[in-house]
């Protein structure tokens, strides 16, 4: 976590959102959504005990990398814009929250079908309980933003009443967030991600901004030392720990730049250093994306806004 930010109301990004005068009314459901989606998030270790964390301090980083790779431009963000992009960061992984009942309904659901062909075809024609643990979790985890929609249509998990002059559908925001987890062409087909006059947010462009603020979040905060002994038993558990602690993180530029982005990474190890590579070469991959899918944008963001090319 960067220094300073602590919670929500430390970071850039809410006090953008405050600077635009929401009302008491607003701004409260946005932090009462917020808190009710970190609640949820700290029942992901329940299924994922292993993996990196996915807690407030992944949202946090989220919303720090969202405004650094903006810079001077995040100025510009209408007050919608400012909400989504808060509600996004905190709901995007509630997917990875599962109850006994919940991984009962996923089991026998079409994309488990479509999880075994496209990755595991060895093991077509199995049951989820016939499958190791380690694939039982890459499922979950594969399909958790596919489940946000249903998640935040669920009574169930008592979501804050969202205020009548709020002018966006909650199927918007699931939209933003599943994104996260589609390839392109659902950024640039999604019927949900369409720009309304009526929302004054462009859609397509905060879901942009969340995918690349996502794996942005890239150092030892999410990997404590505390949790390694957890972890160390599983070879890919250790590499990714290793992995993140080896990243000093990025360095963002006051206004946004069409430069390289700075990183910094100590790495003691070369299957550690092939790994960071790795996943570098993964950012570079979305930066790409960011930039080939800017014709896409409403024109207010589809000015010439400078994006780091890797």
């Amino acid at each position: 976590m960067y220094d300073g930010l602590k919670n929500l109301k430390d970071t850039t990004l809410w006090k953008l959102y405050e600077n635009k005068q929401p009302s008491q009314k607003r701004s409260l459901w946005v932090t009462d959504m917020y808190q009710a989606a970190i609640t949820k998030l700290k029942t992901i270790t329940e299924t994922f005990p292993n993996y990196t964390l996915h807690d407030e301090t992944h949202v946090i980083n989220v919303l720090h990398a969202m405004t650094g790779i903006l810079g001077s431009e995040a100025e510009k963000l209408t007050m919608e814009e400012c909400e989504i992009l808060i509600l996004s960061a905190a709901l995007h992984d509630v997917g990875m929250s599962y109850t006994v009942k919940d991984i009962e309904q996923v089991k026998d659901a079409t994309w488990f079908k479509d999880f075994l062909h496209e990755r595991n075809s060895s093991y077509i024609g199995c049951h989820y309980d016939e499958l190791p643990e380690g694939l039982q979790q890459d499922y979950l985890r594969s399909i958790h933003h596919k489940r946000i929609h249903d998640i935040l249509q669920d009574d169930s998990n008592d979501w804050p009443e969202k205020p009548d002059e709020v002018n966006f559908p909650i199927d918007v925001l699931s939209a933003v967030c599943q994104a996260h987890g589609e390839d392109k062409s659902f950024l640039r087909n999604d019927p949900d991600l369409e720009y309304r006059e009526a929302y004054r947010a462009d859609l397509r462009f905060c879901a942009l901004l969340l995918r690349i603020g996502d794996i942005l979040d890239f150092d030892g905060s999410r990997a404590p030392h505390i949790l390694y002994p957890f972890a160390e038993d599983d070879p890919v558990s250790a590499r990714e720990y290793k992995k993140h602690n080896s990243s000093k993180g990025f360095q963002y530029p006051e206004d946004p730049t069409a430069k390289e982005l700075t990183f910094r990474a100590e790495c003691t190890e070369p299957e550690v250093e092939h790994k960071l590579r790795q996943y570098l070469d993964w950012i570079d991959e979305e930066l790409s994306v960011f930039a080939g899918t800017k014709d896409f944008l409403h024109e207010i963001w589809q000015r010439e806004l400078p994006l780091p090319y890797r």
